[in-house]
């Protein structure tokens, strides 16, 4: 009797992500941090269909102001990542049919008739090579609502990051181990994933601290005996809110001591004064 082996079939959500993770992970031709973000909503709403919409009914569907996204869509079919045509008449002749150009992001994506067996594939390698990828994917399904344009618009639907803290917040998933922490994600390495400046960057992730999406942050070091790292490291708050039902918790083994204790404290003198307890004394230990 031959043993039954179960295929992964990918949901629409996911073979979305898994071509917006091509694209980050590449920072491809260094496009801005419009572009980027412009290719993630695309991605978000339409994934690998054709979208033919007025200018100002898409920009007001993916979050971008209209004059801005004429110019994004011009430098980003001039990279390559989309196509742009006119193929309709009349009333109707200005309005511009969108495709993405999936090749560009994976050259493996090339041929129609095994798309699917493609991002299959792709998928399972991300899940491998991403401890955090189940919390990529709750950012980037979560996320699509965020608008570049008013910011009073952005507090109302999304109480935790704009669209660049956003940005932020996804390289920071892509570099963190299992247990959220950020190593060798400094500023110049999230600036070149994400297209930000600098000064954009530090403001992110004032506001992912502000938010409590990073815990906390210990600054490396260049040129110390003691601290081997220079870029800082970064513990995510994997138990936020904003993650739902896929947020985790640490685990700690509770253990109690039913008879009275004696404690001995040391005060700022030096001296030691004893403790008694006749209460049941317990202490949590993380693993």
């Amino acid at each position: 009797m031959k043993k039954m082996t179960s295929v992964l079939q990918l949901s629409e959500e996911e073979k979305k992500l898994i071509l917006f993770l091509e694209l980050f992970g590449q920072r491809f031709k260094n496009i801005s941090v419009y572009e980027l973000w412009v290719m993630k909503q695309l991605i978000c709403q339409f994934g690998i269909d054709s979208v033919s919409l007025p200018l100002e009914k898409l920009a007001k569907q993916i979050g971008v102001q209209h004059k801005k996204l004429r110019e994004v869509l011009v430098e980003l079919e001039r990279v390559g990542l989309i196509e742009v045509s006119f193929p309709e008449q009349r009333e109707r002749a200005r309005v511009r049919q969108i495709k993405l150009v999936i090749q560009t992001l994976n050259s493996d994506f090339n041929d129609p008739n095994s798309l699917d067996e493609q991002l299959t594939a792709a998928y399972k390698k991300k899940q491998r090579y991403l401890p955090l990828f189940q919390f990529i994917k709750i950012l980037f399904i979560n996320t699509s609502e965020i608008k570049v344009t008013n910011k009073a618009e952005i507090a109302q639907q999304n109480n935790f990051f704009d669209f660049r803290s956003c940005l932020v917040l996804f390289a920071l998933l892509s570099k963190s181990d299992a247990f959220g922490f950020v190593f060798d994600c400094g500023v110049p390495e999230i600036m070149l994933r994400t297209g930000l400046t600098n000064r954009a960057v530090s403001r992110a992730i004032k506001q992912l601290k502000e938010v409590g999406m990073i815990r906390s942050q210990a600054n490396g070091a260049i040129g110390n005996s003691f601290i081997q790292l220079e870029a800082p490291v970064y513990a995510l708050n994997l138990s936020h809110a904003f993650w739902g039902e896929g947020a985790i918790y640490g685990n700690f083994y509770i253990l109690k001591y039913p008879e009275p204790h004696v404690f001995e404290v040391a005060d700022s003198s030096g001296k030691c004064n004893s403790i008694k307890t006749s209460h049941n004394f317990t202490r949590c230990i993380p693993t």
